[in-house]
């Protein structure tokens, strides 16, 4: 995901002729420079930019500049312009970290440690600065930007030091900086013009002589307000006489806000009429070269305008070197913007021209933002249509959605490009709004007669919904559909196709068949390049090869698709799925450390390595490691989680989450809730087996024998057997990989039933079945109420040493004996070891709310960063993972 940076952000403001010397606050800065950081934190108009880039200049050290907007509220925006701004610095500095945001779709936990390396390697001191930091709006989510710039100033080696300029104190750790003797801080008081400042920069910068008094009386109005200063200069420059300048500077007075606006109004009104209108109508671009003027103000001498304004020094501010691109002083451009609103000029057309001038140069960006504000969302959808298609291979999805939802709805979703590629967006996480995306979509795809590959591409969309709802029989319609529509060279779609078939093959029963289609998928993305999708469709493969009792050809897969992840810096979409399904291999050998390892893999490589689909498969094994630990209200707690975040989607459901739920209650010895779910699961030990059932209905087996070893005794397990052999049968051929598990239960069955004969020739059926995997988890995990009768049968069978070692070192024995076990429910009614400070009970009560982290941080008076930490105790303390499971633990714990 390469993430442009205008390259006009890069560059410090060139200093004017004739800039004040202020050599008490040089002697600061270079002083500063000790330190880690250089806080600049002042009001509007106190001249911080223009000191910061004389301070660097003088310092001699390579200087990094990033001049901040509302867009760098995002982190990984932040995080491409620091990196921009390094590279125009010491080029190849920070090669690795701009690869990396260059690749897939990077996450900021992915991207800080590689910056971090990247700055430590650094030979030399370095002056890193971050213009206008208070640009960050922190009610647009700038908290996860001050969480990566924290991590960096706490990290990072003393040789860089940053500069922040800002109108109000960041939220970064000022605090502790401050006691550590780590910053230097400039604020208003530092920055106000001395008087003789002040008198300096009348008559070398304005070119301005006034008297003593004069300036004295200016300077105590505005209390060494630079701006202040510079507009009272610019409206004086009409003034010939002293007289008159006495008049002015004894009416000058107000507050900032009303002195601006006045001073404002008579600079403009200063200026003659061709002047003041293309001020106007240039002040709705936040950037703007010659060329952009023209087209806008309709002025084809908008180049000599532009060096007239900056001769008279009307706020105009070069960004870069060559003066091809300038924008406005903010306050500047705000009164202009201000004005612009009371005029008759009409702003729509300034931004459909500045929209139209964009797209000329390819800026699609600048194009699409202008054309939204143009009040022609028909051409501004149709911009995206153009690029989008192209774009999205390069770009994040998230810019396409924030694009969607600020056209009208009744626009975005009859448009058949947008349409069509919102509703592939929204597929898999929400399954039911794509539905109405897609129902749109193909009235607007018929109504306008679209090519056919558009048709084909919204054929795919229906497949997939149709799967998602567990409608199989229209998924091969539509994939026939698309693959009747795309043309040959459309190889992913095409691929896309083929697994969308995949899934009907494979919810019947045929495995294989759906393993070829799937393999047909896998290569058409590989030959296209798409390595999300081909890694996805291993991912897919290996989970099947495990239900064939493939655990070595899985395992061949995974390791392919990790082949696969090496050359990219940010691992691609569908990587965590494959490191999950690692940990799946590890757990049924019952390799609980392996499965643990992979599991943190996985959930290191960042969100953007997830499929959304399968995100839920992580919390369930996690879940069943937790119960195997006898950390049964971890392991509940996990699969609220992963029912949480569990969506609908075309891949069969051969395991539903609430059977392995109902499982792990078995496990974890809280026999009475996995009951109360088998008696409301519709199915029963009577029901017809069908392979999307199986698993279910050995659930019920598992909770049947649990109940007949422990509680009721061995009556009336007849149609468990007879359940068990129908499944047997049923299974052989479709899915052999639960063969082991069936052959156990029976024999364990035949064992309660009084029949040992027929026990120990289950046993030693189910120890051969499974020789190939080594699936232990069959025999010492998955049925502790096996476990003793395994223990006493072992000698009296053909098993292979891995299998006896592992029973007669009794590994793991605490999960043998279920009544030996706590149940959620006693676990619950511990005390807790260590109690809640008063501030960790306030912290809790606001969790308790539909606040979100940042609107209780607030509440609180505290940083976010604060909240966390907070946050973070109160689970330890509670022995939690979530905030759900946090507030459940304390209304048990009657703190709530």
């Amino acid at each position: 995901m390469p993430l442009s940076v205008i390259q006009t952000k890069l560059y410090a403001p060139s200093l004017r002729a004739g800039v004040v010397a202020r050599e008490r606050l040089s002697l600061r800065l270079q002083q500063g420079l000790k330190h880690r950081l250089t806080l600049v934190s002042a009001p509007a108009g106190f001249g911080k930019t223009t000191l910061i880039s004389q301070g660097i200049a003088e310092s001699g050290y390579p200087s990094a500049w990033l001049s901040l907007d509302e867009a760098d509220a995002d982190p990984l925006r932040f995080l491409a312009g620091l990196t921009a701004a390094l590279n125009t610095m010491l080029p190849e500095s920070v090669e690795a970290s701009m690869a990396l945001l260059s690749a897939g779709q990077p996450t900021v936990d992915a991207v800080l440690p590689v910056l971090l390396r990247d700055l430590s390697g650094l030979a030399r001191d370095v002056i890193i600065v971050l213009d206008d930091y208070h640009r960050l709006d922190n009610d647009t989510g700038s908290g996860a930007t001050d969480d990566a710039l924290s991590f960096l100033l706490e990290h990072l080696p003393a040789h860089v030091h940053w500069v922040i300029t800002t109108r109000e104190d960041p939220s970064l750790p000022l605090a502790r900086m401050r006691v550590n003797g780590d910053l230097t801080e400039l604020r208003a008081d530092d920055l106000r013009f001395t008087l003789e400042e002040a008198t300096e920069f009348f008559r070398k910068t304005m070119g301005i002589e006034l008297n003593e008094t004069q300036i004295n009386s200016l300077e105590a109005k505005t209390e060494g307000w630079i701006a202040g200063l510079q507009l009272a200069a610019l409206s004086m420059q009409s003034l010939v006489d002293s007289t008159a300048r006495d008049d002015f500077i004894h009416s000058f007075a107000g507050s900032h806000r009303f002195v601006l606006d006045y001073l404002a109004e008579e600079v403009l009104n200063a200026q003659p009429e061709e002047i003041q209108t293309f001020l106007l109508k240039t002040s709705v671009l936040p950037r703007f070269s010659a060329s952009l003027c023209e087209t806008v103000t309709g002025l084809s001498n908008s180049s000599a305008l532009l060096n007239q304004l900056e001769t008279q020094n009307l706020f105009l501010i070069p960004l870069d070197e060559n003066r091809q691109w300038y924008r406005y002083h903010h306050l500047f451009a705000d009164v202009l913007k201000a004005r612009l609103n009371n005029s008759s000029i009409n702003s729509p057309r300034i931004h459909a021209r500045a929209s139209e001038w964009f797209e000329e140069q390819r800026l699609f960006h600048e194009a699409i933002d202008h054309a939204l504000q143009s009040d022609d969302p028909e051409r501004a959808a149709d911009i995206i249509a153009g690029c989008w298609p192209k774009l999205r291979k390069s770009e994040p999805e998230a810019i396409f959605m924030h694009w969607i939802k600020s056209l009208p709805e009744e626009v975005a979703i009859n448009h058949p490009v947008l349409a069509t590629y919102y509703s592939l967006a929204v597929l898999s996480y929400d399954p039911e709004q794509a539905q109405r995306w897609i129902r749109s979509a193909q009235q607007a795809v018929e109504k306008a007669g679209e090519p056919a590959e558009l048709t084909g591409i919204l054929a795919i969309c229906q497949a997939y919904a149709a799967g998602a709802s567990g409608d199989f029989a229209n998924i091969i319609t539509y994939a026939d559909k698309a693959l009747d529509l795309l043309p040959e060279s459309e190889l992913t779609w095409r691929g896309a196709a083929s697994i969308l078939k995949s899934f009907v093959l494979w919810a019947s029963g045929d495995i294989e068949g759906a393993a070829q289609a799937t393999q047909a998928g896998f290569d058409a993305m590989r030959r296209d390049n798409e390595v999300s999708g081909a890694i996805s469709s291993l991912f897919l493969l290996a989970r099947m090869r495990i239900m064939q009792g493939q655990a070595a050809e899985a395992e061949r897969l995974c390791m392919r698709g990790l082949k696969m992840i090496e050359p990219y810096p940010l691992a691609p979409q569908g990587s965590a799925d494959i490191h999950v399904v690692l940990a799946v291999l590890a757990l049924r050998r019952g390799d609980h450390d392996t499965a643990n390892k992979q599991l943190l893999v996985a959930q290191s490589l960042g969100d953007q390595s997830r499929l959304m689909e399968s995100a839920h498969l992580w919390y369930l094994v996690k879940a069943i490691l937790e119960a195997r630990a006898n950390n049964a209200r971890n392991a509940l707690d996990l699969m609220d989680e992963a029912e949480s975040i569990h969506i609908p989607n075309p891949a069969p459901e051969f395991e539903p989450l609430e059977a392995w739920r109902a499982r792990i209650e078995v496990l974890t010895g809280n026999l009475t809730a996995a009951k109360t779910w088998a008696s409301h699961c519709g199915l029963s030990l009577k029901s017809e087996p069908q392979v999307i059932t199986a698993f279910t209905l050995l659930t019920l087996v598992h909770i049947e024998v649990t109940d007949a070893a422990h509680i009721r005794g061995a009556e009336n397990l007849a149609d468990v057997l007879s359940l068990l052999k129908h499944l047997a049968v049923l299974e052989e051929q479709s899915r052999p990989g639960m063969m082991p598990e069936i052959l156990f239960l029976s024999g364990f069955t035949c064992h309660l039933m009084n029949e040992p004969t027929s026990a120990l020739e289950y046993l030693n059926a189910a120890i051969n079945a499974t020789a190939a995997e080594e699936n232990a988890a069959v025999f010492l995990y998955d049925l502790p109420a096996a476990s003793g009768w395994l223990k006493e049968s072992i000698s009296k069978v053909s098993a292979p040493e891995w299998l006896k070692n592992s029973i007669t070192t009794g590994a793991d024995t605490q999960l043998h004996n279920p009544d030996s076990l706590d149940s959620p429910d006693s676990a619950a009614k511990q005390p807790l070891t260590e109690s809640l400070s008063d501030r960790e009970l306030d912290v809790l009560r606001a969790l308790n709310s539909d606040m979100t982290g940042p609107e209780i941080a607030a509440s609180l008076f505290v940083s976010l960063n604060t909240l966390r930490t907070h946050s973070k105790n109160i689970y330890s303390k509670l022995g939690v993972n979530t905030r759900r499971a946090a507030l459940r633990r304390a209304e048990e714990l009657r703190l709530i």
